[in-house]
């Protein structure tokens, strides 16, 4: 059923958000709009490597509390409990230490054992997946959801949570192929060419900043 539903969704958003990509990327006036947002998109890349080379030398996320602290202000999760972060850090750094590959990790089971009792934070345990991991792992959020064009979350806790499951696979398969794309490769030069600092970044994560810059633009302005 799960397979299915990949299907649709990789026709019905996957493609049309492929081609909307691919002809964004080619307008004449591109330059312009990372131009216009370069010192966000600046903050961005800084803020995130700060982020995963504190990681890298921590070696786990609950260690370090200035880690902690500048990761729920970087993503805007000032909102969740302290102690519920907190656990999610701890959890977080046992799911990766108790799976043998990265490729075999299952995100549903992880986030029903993590949020079960508590509020969904799907896209929390994938922000700290991308630090261990971005060419594996791409960022889900609700900016990036508004790009795809994603309905609104119903259902059940574990509905939802299936649901999100597979929004996350067709947002990784996309960019998978717009990576494919000779497009997007010279895009990505020419991002690189703006962004100095990106050039040590994945193009899975420089696709994961544009998706986000583009869908809060999209936010504050549709």
């Amino acid at each position: 059923m799960l397979n299915i539903k990949f299907k649709v969704m990789e026709t019905n958003y996957s493609e049309e958000t492929k081609k909307n990509f691919l002809t964004w990327i080619v307008q004449p006036n591109i330059e312009d709009f990372f131009e216009e947002h370069k010192t966000e998109i600046n903050y961005t890349i800084m803020g995130y490597k700060f982020l995963k080379e504190t990681y890298e030398n921590n070696g786990r996320f609950d260690k370090d509390d200035m880690f902690k602290s500048f990761f729920r202000s970087f993503y805007y999760m000032r909102y969740i409990k302290k102690e519920y972060a907190d656990f999610i850090f701890e959890e977080m750094d046992n799911v990766i230490r108790e799976t043998l590959s990265l490729k075999m990790l299952k995100l549903e089971d992880v986030t029903k054992r993590i949020c079960r009792g508590e509020s969904i934070q799907f896209s929390f345990i994938t922000k700290l997946l991308n630090l261990k991991n971005d060419e594996l792992f791409p960022i889900y959020d609700s900016k990036v959801a508004l790009v795809f064009h994603f309905k609104e979350l119903m259902g059940t806790f574990d509905e939802k949570i299936k649901e999100l499951c597979v929004r996350y696979d067709v947002i990784r398969k996309t960019y998978e192929n717009l990576l494919n794309e000779d497009k997007t490769r010279y895009f990505l030069t020419m991002f690189n060419g703006q962004f100095k600092e990106a050039t040590t970044l994945s193009g899975m994560r420089i696709l994961d900043i544009v998706f986000w810059q583009k869908g809060k633009y999209i936010d504050e302005n549709v």
